[in-house]
């Protein structure tokens, strides 16, 4: 307990700091921005002090929350740029914070009156896998895994190497399916493969043969989730999926995973981006690896906060303006999100991403030069229902976390993963765009979840007549 309040005082002097000496200029911008922090410390304290669960997802909406929304905005109103091109308007920045202020108290109450509610164990652990059938189930998705990757290998070859610029062309459609569907089987492989070898090293005669698996797995997961085929809302909720499981006592505290992924986002995502973003496939940089060298070492990690990588808060009031100028759409953009799998060839009039139809607004209104923007859960709401949205998203976002913080402390190893993985992800929700992020979260669940609980089924079914058959 002496730590705990320790390190959110240390916490919280710093931020005092920060806030004192990072003067914008005008008095009531600094208080708006003061009340912002007031709110995100308040659901720190909840988080790192009062509350006794493993609880990922709060750290990823409190790291969102001071990087986007804080930390990034305060930077840019100090430089004088937004990255998006929208003009530095005062009063529309204090009434942001303003409904951030709103947002995040909603969201904390309801967060904290479902908890009491229904109380979790204090300690998380993962799940523990049954030896019964292990070896039957591991090699049909490991045998899976080989046949997605043999069936798919001009795709691979073509994003890999030649940076989409080869002969394997594909639509949107089908590279979607391809890339968060079909192409995070290896991972649970190795995922369910690993976790069982820490389990059960000792005590399973067949350990090496796991082991093998395990191996091959990997390879196959490094295969088809790499820079060059996945982009960071992809790649970094794996990479520290991977790091909860294999090592959980790292990582199943509060504290230590919030200071993680902070350091997660602030090093190293800007580091993978210069691979994710990159123009040139994998043969170009083998040839010439030294200027990819330079480019990390040139990395200025605070200009990072003037990129279109921090645009989320400029987004919300571009948002903002344009709800001023044409009102809201009345649950016409939410619909089109949930919708995302009806083609534009059947719903005719089917919206565009929020962040696309804003950054036209850009465009046609000030200096931006493209349209492909991430758009914040807040800026959905608002678009979609207005000031109403500040208790009807963040409420409905909470009872969302309540659900699947359930799905992690439950006895199932891959609604457990499932799990870890949303709350890692849930950065990406928070950014947007809804429609996006909704879409690629749901191919996922599909590979993580319903693919093996499918196969396993089966295989159950399979093994029970047999049994039958016998007797």
């Amino acid at each position: 307990m002496f730590y705990r309040n320790l390190n959110l005082s240390i916490i919280f002097l710093a931020h005092v700091l920060v806030i004192i000496f990072c003067d914008l200029g005008e008095i009531y911008l600094n208080i708006s921005f003061l009340f912002n922090w007031v709110s995100l410390f308040t659901i720190l304290y909840f988080h790192l002090i009062r509350d006794k669960e493993f609880s990922p997802y709060i750290s990823s909406y409190l790291v969102f929350g001071y990087l986007f929304f804080l930390v990034a905005p305060m930077y840019q109103i100090y430089a004088g740029v937004f990255p998006n091109t929208f003009p530095i308007k005062i009063n529309e920045v204090v009434k942001l914070n303003f409904y951030i202020f709103i947002w995040n108290i909603n969201f904390l109450i309801t967060y904290q009156f479902l908890k009491k509610r229904k109380k979790l164990d204090r300690g998380w652990e993962v799940a523990s896998i049954q030896r019964d059938n292990y070896l039957i189930y591991l090699t049909m998705l490991t045998g899976l895994s080989l046949l997605i990757i043999l069936f798919f290998h001009d795709f691979i070859i073509d994003k890999v190497l030649y940076n989409d610029n080869g002969f394997e062309k594909c639509s949107v459609i089908k590279s979607l399916i391809i890339r968060k569907t079909f192409f995070i089987i290896p991972f649970i492989g190795f995922l369910y493969s690993t976790v069982f070898l820490n389990q059960n090293r000792n005590k399973y005669e067949k350990w090496k043969y796991v082991l093998l698996i395990s191996i091959l797995s990997l390879f196959l997961l490094i295969l088809v989730k790499n820079p060059m085929l996945a982009k960071r809302n992809a790649l970094g909720p794996l990479i520290i999926t991977i790091f909860i499981f294999l090592i959980p006592k790292w990582f199943n505290k509060n504290i230590r995973f919030l200071f993680f992924l902070l350091l997660s986002m602030v090093i190293g995502f800007p580091i993978v981006s210069i691979f994710t973003h990159s123009k040139h496939g994998m043969l170009e940089i083998l040839m010439n690896p030294i200027e990819f060298l330079n480019e990390i070492a040139s990395r200025d990690l605070l200009g990072e906060l003037l990129t279109i990588h921090y645009d989320a808060y400029s987004n919300v009031l571009a948002t903002m303006e344009y709800i001023s100028s044409y009102g809201i759409v009345v649950g016409e953009q939410l619909l089109g999100s949930l919708l995302f799998f009806v083609p534009r060839s059947i719903w005719i009039d089917k919206p565009l991403n929020t962040g696309q139809l804003v950054g036209k607004y850009l465009m046609d209104n000030y200096n931006m030069t493209y349209d492909n923007l991430a758009n914040p859960l807040l800026s959905e709401g608002l678009i979609n229902f207005g000031v109403f949205s500040l208790f009807l998203f963040p409420v409905s976002l909470a009872i969302i976390i309540h659900k699947v913080l359930q799905w992690q402390y439950s006895k199932d190893f891959f609604k457990q993963v499932v799990a870890i993985y949303f709350s890692i992800y849930l950065i990406f929700v928070l950014r947007g765009d809804l429609s996006s992020s909704f879409s690629f979260f749901s191919g996922t669940l599909i590979g993580i979840y319903f693919i093996p609980k499918g196969l396993f089924f089966l295989l159950d079914k399979i093994l029970q007549f047999k049994k039958v058959k016998e007797k």
